[in-house]
């Protein structure tokens, strides 16, 4: 049977007065793939953080065993921008080589032991074969060229600083897999990868010799890839021995079981209810605990109430018969072309996306159409009619300082619509409308609510154009993956 390798007594993680986790008790197994999903901002972060170490601000116990490594790509991963991709890999192998280095010192050696050191020598070296053979070290070189090309990273001596923030996830992730650790933590890590890489990165994880805990919104990749599901609930955590479509199954079972309780509870709160409206003198010969488990009910049944959710658009101003127009655009960096005499016309109402590689301009091509990058030669053509939004994949642009409210309304108390104000539902939980950016996003919080933040304010300027980098990198929803299985429907991703 699989040992425990890491355990996790009633721990409790809050900010401020909101609980995320609460009294969670669980053991992680060895060999274990746990797929952890719930509501964007339930915790799920969080909880990778937790387990990395990351976070040392909580309540209970969060321990692995003693020797256990522990590899983590978050959503966004920090590399150091003046190493090239061959040193940040190289960094990552280093103790690897460095065990096959040691065991081939030792067989070099042998002949010129004896006795008692030859006895040391040998011993160590039956320790250093199986750590070797845990981490497939023998194999490093192969693993590595394989990975490189499987991940289309960037050229080995090519900087971090330049890359684009799809390439250095790729990187990241490349880097953490190739080091094989014990543990490995992976938050969205089919985020920038195309349908070829996510099918090597399925094979390589369901061979990965280790346990493996990752989040990711897509429901294919959880059935093809995990052994167990983790949800995370209203602050509980929820396991399920089975891949995503056993979990929905037993989800199912549990949500049925539920209502048949959920309706016995109606019923008793009905009869509580009756009683509680009778005579004061009638009450007075009854029980105060009925009081009492009548508002243990009430607060029961608002415990157990969703958020609910809703997005209001206000309308932009009308647009004209011009929107956009690229004539003969071309960029590139240095030797290396991105854009080449690119042209296209964008017509009012149009929806246009863009794909492409990692590092093929995509972005690039966003930034010169709003004038944040300056083409080499071509002209962009905006109608007179248009006001600009975007949406970028980092947060550069949200206050840390500012709550959440604060940020989409832009300061204001109500949010701006074209014809008047208007204020509609957040598509984070209402509760979170008051905490800072650097909560619930890039700080110590919840990385989901502050690309969610973004949304919202573009909706509230009422742009009649709005460009967006990957707007759907946390959101609860996924397009179809056609080119890796045939459908002819959008396909959403599990969000609970």
């Amino acid at each position: 049977m699989s040992r425990p390798i890491f355990h996790l007594t009633k721990l409790k993680k809050a900010f401020g007065t909101k609980v995320i986790l609460d009294e969670i008790s669980l053991s992680f197994i060895e060999g274990a793939r746990i797929g952890v999903i719930g509501h964007n901002g339930s915790g799920k972060t969080t909880l990778l953080r937790l387990i990395a170490g990351e976070d040392k601000d909580y309540d209970g116990i969060c321990q692995p065993i003693d020797g256990l490594t522990i590899g983590y790509v978050p959503q966004e991963p920090h590399l150091n921008p003046e190493m090239t991709v061959k040193e940040h890999l190289d960094e990552a192998v280093s103790s690897i080589r460095a065990l096959v280095e040691e065991y081939e010192k030792i067989t070099h050696d042998l002949g010129d032991l004896e006795g008692e050191a030859l006895d040391k020598a040998m011993a160590r070296m039956e320790v250093l074969q199986i750590e070797i053979e845990h981490r497939d070290a023998w194999e490093l070189e192969r693993h590595l060229e394989q990975a490189h090309h499987a991940l289309g990273l960037p050229p080995m001596d090519a900087k971090i600083a330049p890359l684009s923030g799809g390439e250095m996830r790729r990187v990241a992730l490349c880097k953490t897999l190739i080091a094989h650790p014990d543990l490995l933590l992976l938050d969205e890590p089919t985020n920038h990868l195309d349908a070829n890489t996510v099918q090597w990165l399925e094979t390589h994880l369901a061979n990965y010799e280790g346990t493996i805990i990752l989040i990711t919104h897509d429901r294919y990749f959880l059935d093809n890839v995990v052994t167990w599901m983790l949800e995370i609930e209203r602050t509980k955590a929820y396991p399920f021995e089975g891949n995503y479509s056993a979990y929905l199954e037993k989800k199912m079972a549990r949500l049925n079981s539920e209502k048949k309780v959920e309706a016995a509870r109606q019923r008793k709160m009905k009869e509580e209810l009756e009683w509680i409206r009778t005579s004061p003198k009638a009450r007075a010969t009854k029980s105060k605990a009925r009081l009492r488990r009548y508002d243990d009910m009430l607060q029961e049944q608002k415990d157990m109430a969703d958020d609910k959710i809703e997005i209001q658009i206000p309308p932009g101003r009308k647009l004209g018969n011009k929107v956009l127009e690229v004539h003969g655009l071309s960029k590139a960096y240095g030797e290396k072309k991105l854009i080449e005499d690119m042209s296209f016309e964008l017509p009012p109402g149009g929806i246009l996306g863009v794909i492409g590689e990692n590092g093929t301009g995509k972005t690039t091509l966003m930034r010169i159409i709003l004038e944040q990058e300056k083409a080499d030669s071509g002209e962009v053509i905006l109608g007179k009619t248009v006001d600009l939004c975007y949406m970028d994949q980092s947060r550069v642009h949200l206050e840390d300082e500012n709550t959440v409210f604060e940020e989409i309304a832009e300061g204001g108390t109500r949010f701006p619509s074209a014809r008047a104000s208007w204020q509609p539902a957040p598509t984070f939980p209402v509760s979170t409308s008051g905490e800072r950016i650097s909560r619930s996003g890039s700080g110590s919080c919840q990385v989901d609510n502050a690309t969610e933040c973004r949304s919202p304010r573009c909706y509230a300027m009422a742009a009649t154009s709005s460009s967006s980098t990957n707007p759907r990198t946390t959101w609860t929803s996924r397009p179809c993956r056609c080119s890796r299985r045939h459908c002819s429907t959008s396909r959403d991703a599990p969000s609970s």
